[in-house]
């Protein structure tokens, strides 16, 4: 991942082994008076050990190392930042996410009952009550004109509307029972 983005540089190679002696030629064409003297001057030791080839060649793969690791560091910033806005924008959409699963399951759930109530085995009962209700009222009717509570002209009238309704109403149910196949229970 980090190596495909851009101002990433591979690592660079560990530093070589401790030099032996033999590498310092400085130090091998030193004769032992310069050697003593060096050792005596504290000063002149420095300048003459930072004047090395080898101390310099340290020093620059040292200010190299340094300069990646910031590189490395200001890359992880940057990076750092990317890496917040996309948890942010991970967190909107689970939110949008929660949401959205939240009406579908709503919806599902009420097309379930809206399915369950339009079934046929449910229309069929419902038609099967409204026929026995529509009997029911017919029935009443009849009940309150024989006890003398309605009058004739009204009992003619509103019998004939409720038988009008129980018949309609049984045939629908004969007719529903026809293309469905349902058992016809009177």
């Amino acid at each position: 991942l980090l190596s495909s983005r851009p101002g990433l540089k591979k690592q660079p190679p560990p530093p070589p082994a401790i030099m032996s002696y033999e590498e310092y030629p400085e130090v091998q064409n030193l004769n032992i008076d310069q050697v003593k003297n060096l050792l005596q001057d504290e000063a002149g030791f420095e300048a003459f050990f930072h004047s090395l080839d080898a101390v310099q060649q340290r020093k620059s793969l040292n200010n190299e190392i340094q300069q990646r690791n910031m590189d490395t560091a200001n890359l992880n910033l940057q990076l750092k930042d990317e890496i917040e806005n996309l948890r942010k924008q991970v967190t909107e959409l689970q939110d949008v996410t929660k949401k959205q699963k939240a009406e579908l399951d709503a919806k599902v759930a009420r097309k379930q009952e809206l399915a369950e109530r339009n079934s046929p085995e449910a229309v069929f009962k419902k038609l099967k009550e409204a026929v026995q209700e529509a009997e029911d009222q017919s029935d009443q009717l009849a009940e309150q004109f024989h006890s003398g509570d309605i009058e004739l002209k009204k009992f003619i009238h509103d019998y004939t509307e409720r038988r009008s309704l129980y018949h309609l109403r049984r045939q629908k149910l004969e007719h529903f029972n026809e293309k469905t196949n349902a058992p016809l229970v009177t």
